[in-house]
């Protein structure tokens, strides 16, 4: 990218632009697993395509979410007993729940996991 200091000057620069940071803000498509639950501290989440609830990106190692049982690729489809199609329905759903029941899709089973 070239930018002129004075008109007639196109002298050469080097532009370095953030677009957007990706560090698990709902904003670059993700969320911050603590911002909604402490217990699953470690997962790195996202919306599901077409509002199919929200996916786990990843875990961390030996976090609480991991020793919880939730894996990479697993699906979160619902709390308890209700559904949640994207991050902001699942941050609705836990809103003042202690003890969650994650409903999991993980491959062809359905799973429930709990985080405490």
């Amino acid at each position: 990218m070239y930018i002129a200091d004075k008109p007639g000057h196109g002298k050469p620069r080097k532009v370095t632009a953030l677009v957007a940071e990706r560090g698990g803000t709902e904003s670059a498509g993700g969320a911050s697993a603590t911002d909604i639950h402490h217990g699953l501290e470690g997962a790195d989440l996202a919306d599901a395509p077409d509002n199919g609830g929200v996916l786990v990106r990843g875990v961390t190692e030996g976090s609480p979410a991991a020793v919880a049982g939730l894996q990479p690729n697993d699906l979160i489809v619902g709390v308890g007993r209700t559904p949640v199609s994207s991050i902001k329905s699942f941050r609705e759903a836990v809103k003042g729940v202690n003890l969650l029941m994650l409903n999991v899709r993980r491959g062809p089973s359905t799973l429930l996991i709990p985080i405490r």
